[in-house]
Formats: structure tokens, C-alpha cells, sequence
């Protein structure tokens, strides 16, 4: 695997997507069976576009994930994690999965709210649906597991590294993102720059724990 994919959970998730494709583009969404993914369905999103052209947004994303946000994601926009000046960029990389079939790999650094950091790793792949490729599949899940995650929830990532690659072809040297000078931009970006909206509903620990993951099966009318 690549430099970027590090984690057991992204390992995991790729290699069955990967067996699901068999040589196609990419896997129906309807084959995708939460039994097989285990104790790694909590890392889990599925994103799609909520009408044509506007930017891809969660359609459903496992506990961990919402947990660590400290709200539920399904129905935001993918890129609001992010601040307002990687919007474009993140757009981009994800939706050049929807079109290339790529597999993406994103080194992140995550920020909470009392302004600590942890390293952070993202996978997107393509899903097929009705009208071809338009969903993506995915991961995100700390390297570590840093005490206060679990009390002290993140307010947005901040790009570190990006890494694409074939999935029938070995994947390439990640490609790192940041300059000498950038990486002390890193260090320095505010937390409260990157707070999610006030539009965004909240949720309580213990309510994230009382939700359940599942995929959501039908037609067009799942948005």
C-alpha cells in the first residue's frame, strides 16, 4: 500500500472494495455489506452529491466519525471539515474520484476544540450507482488514539499530504502538500477558524453512541 495508508481500517476497507470491483470501475453500492466490514464500520462514510452540481455531501457516516465531530455529518457538505480555503481543493480531489475511479489517500492533521492536534487519514473510492459512478467510499480515523478524543471533539482537518492511485496498479509515493513554509502555517491555524457552522446540529455524547450505522438501500429517492 501507500505511504499514506497506514491504518488497519483503511487497509481493511480498500481490500474489500477492492474485491468487490473485480475489475470493474467500481463496486454497486448495493454490494456493500455492513457484516463485512466489522469493527471498522464506525470509520465508514458514504458521500454523494444532494442534487447535480453542488458539492458532495455525507449520506451516511459511522459513529466514530460523528463522535469524534461531536454531530451527526449526514446531510453536510464533505468539505465544511475543512477551512473555507481548502474547500476548492478538497472538491477537486474527491470528485476526481467520481471521475477517474482513483482511490484518494489524505494525511490530515484534525484540531479540537481546546486547540489540540492529531494525525488523521482519509481514503475516498468511486461506488457505482443508476447513473454510473456517484457515490464515494470511504474512511477517516486517527493514527493514534489520543486520550482526550473522546471528550474533546474537533473542529475541522488541515491537509498534510494527497496521494492517488489505480487500484490495479501499485500506489504511488504519497505527495506531500505543504512547504517548509506551510508546515509552520499548519502548526499555527486556529482552531476557531475552522468551527463548524451554527447551522449545524449538535449532538450529545451519548445520544452519538445511541445511533447506529446502516446503509440506506433504494432508488433515486435516497438522494
Amino acid at each position: 500500500m501507500g505511504t499514506l495508508m497506514r491504518h488497519t481500517a483503511s487497509l481493511h476497507v480498500f481490500a474489500y472494495w477492492n474485491r468487490l470491483r473485480a475489475g470493474r470501475l467500481a463496486p454497486d453500492r448495493h454490494e456493500i455489506a455492513p457484516s463485512e466490514l466489522k469493527s471498522h464500520l464506525p470509520h465508514v462514510f458514504m458521500a454523494t452529491r444532494p442534487q447535480d452540481d453542488a458539492p458532495l455531501a455525507f449520506r451516511l457516516a459511522g459513529t466514530a466519525i460523528c463522535g469524534m465531530m461531536g454531530r451527526e455529518l449526514r446531510g453536510s457538505r464533505v468539505h465544511a471539515l475543512w477551512s473555507p480555503d481548502e474547500h476548492e481543493a478538497i472538491d477537486g480531489a474527491l470528485e476526481g474520484v467520481l471521475k477517474t475511479g482513483r482511490v484518494a489517500v489524505l494525511g490530515l492533521y484534525g484540531f479540537s476544540t481546546l486547540g489540540r492536534r492529531a494525525e488523521f487519514e482519509m481514503t475516498a473510492m468511486p461506488l457505482a450507482g443508476e447513473d454510473g459512478i456517484e457515490r464515494l467510499f470511504g474512511t477517516l480515523v486517527p493514527l493514534t488514539r489520543p486520550y482526550w478524543l473522546e471528550i474533546d471533539t474537533l473542529t475541522g482537518f488541515v491537509t498534510t499530504a494527497l496521494d492517488t492511485f489505480a487500484p490495479d496498479e501499485d500506489p504511488p509515493s504519497a505527495t506531500q502538500v505543504p512547504s517548509a513554509g506551510d508546515t509552520q502555517r499548519v502548526d499555527e491555524v486556529s482552531p476557531r477558524a475552522m468551527a463548524p457552522s451554527p447551522r449545524t446540529t449538535a449532538l450529545s455524547p451519548r445520544a452519538i453512541r445511541r445511533r447506529r450505522f446502516g446503509l440506506i438501500r433504494g432508488g433515486r429517492q435516497d438522494g
